[in-house]
C-alpha cells in the first residue's frame, strides 16, 4: 500500500480532523514542516492505511529504520517513510516483499552536480549529464530506496552503477539490481497530479 501526500492539501487536512489531531495550519504551511509535524503526519498517514489497527504507531530503530508497533497483533507490515518540501509518503508491505520507498521533490534547490561528485559513478555522472535533473533524480531516489532497504548510507553503494540500468529505460519500466545476494526491484515515476516528483519504489526478493 502506497499513499503520497501534500501536507497542504485537502486530503491531509481532513485526515487531521478525522483523527483528531492538532495541527495547525500555520505548522502545515512551512516550506519544509518540522521534524515534530512529519512525525506526527506520518502516524496519521499509517493510522489511514491500516483502520483496522487503532492503536498502530511507528517507532524506530537505532539506526533510524522505522517499524510499526501494536498492543492487539504481531502481524504488522512493513513500513518505509519519505519526505521531500511538503510532501509525505508511506508504503506498507509484506515481510516477503519488503518495499522500501524514496521521493524527491525536482524544484527544490539543490547542489546537484557536487552531490553527482561526491556520490555517482563515472556512468551516473555521465547519465545525469545527458540527461539533466530527471536523470539526477533517476538516480538519486534510486539509491536512496535501495540503501533504506538495505539498512545502509548511500555512501556504501558507491560500487552500484544504477547509470548503465537506466540508459534509455523509460519511467514507470521496472529494473532489477542484484546486490549482496538479493535481487531488488525498482518502479520509478512521476505522479501525474505532481509533475514535479520523482518516486522510486525498491522491493527486495
Amino acid at each position: 500500500m502506497l499513499k503520497i501526500l501534500n501536507v497542504r492539501s485537502d486530503d491531509i487536512v481532513n485526515l487531521i480532523k478525522k483523527q483528531g489531531e492538532n495541527l495547525t495550519s500555520e505548522q502545515l504551511s512551512q516550506p519544509r514542516p518540522s521534524f515534530e509535524v512529519r512525525r506526527k503526519l506520518s502516524g496519521i498517514l499509517v493510522k489511514s492505511l491500516l483502520p483496522e489497527v487503532p492503536d498502530v504507531s511507528i517507532r524506530r530503530h537505532e539506526s533510524g529504520r522505522p517499524y510499526l508497533t501494536s498492543t492487539t497483533t504481531e502481524f504488522l507490515p512493513h513500513i518505509s517513510i519519505s519526505h521531500s518540501g511538503s510532501w509525505i509518503g508511506i508504503v506498507l508491505s509484506a515481510p516477503d516483499q519488503y518495499t522500501t520507498l524514496d521521493l524527491e521533490d525536482m524544484t527544490l534547490p539543490r547542489s546537484h552536480q557536487k552531490i553527482a561528485n561526491n556520490f555517482f559513478t563515472e556512468h551516473e555522472q555521465l547519465f545525469f549529464k545527458e540527461e539533466g535533473l530527471i536523470g539526477f533524480y533517476k538516480i538519486w531516489t534510486a539509491k536512496e530506496a535501495l540503501a533504506k532497504n538495505l539498512d545502509q548510507t548511500i555512501s556504501s553503494l558507491l560500487s552500484v552503477d544504477i547509470g548503465q540500468l537506466l540508459i534509455n529505460r523509460p519511467l514507470d519500466t521496472p529494473f532489477n539490481i542484484d546486490y549482496l545476494d538479493h535481487r531488488f526491484t525498482l518502479n520509478q515515476n512521476i505522479p501525474e497530479n505532481t509533475q514535479s516528483l520523482m518516486v522510486t519504489l525498491c522491493e527486495r526478493h
